[in-house]
């Protein structure tokens, strides 16, 4: 991503961009999806 911005590369920048913020997408949707319920430690 620093590379492509030093490099001016507006579309790669813009294409690596959205690609990480799919992957946290992603991982917010994973951490709410899991059911923690059964390791609740007391």
């Amino acid at each position: 991503m620093i590379a492509a911005i030093e490099a001016s590369d507006v579309e790669l920048a813009d294409r690596l961009g959205r690609t990480h913020a799919d992957q946290i997408v992603t991982q917010i949707q994973q951490l709410f999806a899991t059911d923690n319920r059964h390791h609740i430690t007391l």
